[in-house]
C-alpha cells in the first residue's frame, strides 16, 4: 500500500506538471502535511497506510478528473471544465485529513489556506475546490464500512508457541480486526494466503527454530558479518 501511494504521488507529479513546479509541489507538500499528521498520532503503521491510501487515492481521481487519461481508482466522472486541478487537489488532500484527524483540524486549514494563497482567485478555482471536495467525499464514503472500525474480540492462545503480552506495557494484541480489512487493490485476498506453517512437532520446524538460535543469540559462534548483512 505504502509503494502504491509513492506510484500516485509520481504519478499526480506529472499530470500537474504542466502546470509548473508550483502545480506539482501542490502534491508533494500535501504528503509531508500527512506524514507530518501521523507522526503527531503515532498512528501505527497498519492506520498510516490506509490513511496514506485514502488521501493520495482522492488527490489522484480529483486530479485524474481534471487533466489526466489514466484509469481512475473510483470516482469516474470528469470534472467541470476549467476547474484548476491544484486547487482540487489540496481541497482533496485537506477534506480527507480532517475527517481522519479531526484534532489536526487547525493544523490542516493553516496548510489549507496556505496553499490555496497563490491560485489566482477565479471560477476555476472555486469549481477546483468544490471538485476536490465532492472526490474526498466519495473516497470517504468508499472507505466508511471498510472494517477498519469493527470490534473484533481476539482472545489470546495459550501455551507454547502462541504470541503472547510481551514486556514493559503487555499491551492487547494490535488491530485484531484488520485481516477483514477491505483490500484496496485486489478483490479476494483469499487467493494470497500462504500455505500454514508447519507444525512446532515437524522436523521442518524443529530445524528452523534450531536454526534461529544459533545465528541469532548474542554469543553466536556460526554468525559471520555476511549473515548480518544479509538479514
Amino acid at each position: 500500500m505504502l509503494r502504491k501511494s509513492r506510484y500516485l504521488s509520481l504519478v499526480l507529479a506529472a499530470l500537474l506538471g504542466s502546470a509548473g513546479a508550483a502545480g506539482a509541489n501542490v502534491v508533494t507538500d500535501w504528503n509531508n502535511v500527512l506524514l507530518n499528521a501521523i507522526r503527531v498520532d503515532k498512528t501505527s503503521p497498519p492506520v498510516a497506510s490506509r490513511a496514506m491510501a485514502m488521501v493520495h487515492v482522492a488527490v489522484f481521481d480529483a486530479v485524474n478528473g481534471l487533466v489526466g487519461d489514466y484509469a481512475p481508482y473510483a470516482v469516474t466522472g470528469r470534472g467541470p471544465g476549467g476547474a484548476s486541478p491544484e486547487a482540487a487537489a489540496i481541497a482533496a488532500a485537506h477534506k480527507v485529513l480532517v475527517a481522519l484527524f479531526p484534532a489536526q483540524k487547525a493544523t490542516f486549514d493553516a496548510a489549507y489556506a496556505t496553499s490555496l494563497g497563490p491560485i489566482f482567485e477565479s471560477a476555476g478555482k472555486t469549481a477546483g475546490i468544490t471538485w476536490g471536495e465532492t472526490v474526498a467525499t466519495a473516497i470517504l464514503a468508499l472507505r466508511a464500512n471498510d472494517g477498519s472500525a469493527a470490534t473484533v474480540a481476539y482472545n489470546v492462545p495459550t501455551g507454547a508457541f502462541w504470541w503472547a503480552p510481551t514486556p514493559p506495557a503487555f499491551a492487547a494484541v494490535l488491530l485484531p480486526q484488520w485481516p477483514s480489512v477491505t483490500p484496496w487493490g485486489i478483490s479476494n485476498p483469499d487467493h494470497f494466503v500462504n500455505v500454514a506453517p508447519p507444525t512446532p512437532s515437524n522436523a521442518e520446524y524443529t530445524r528452523s527454530f534450531n536454526e534461529v538460535k544459533r545465528l541469532g543469540r548474542d554469543t553466536s559462534g556460526v554468525r559471520t558479518a555476511s549473515t548480518v548483512a544479509f538479514a
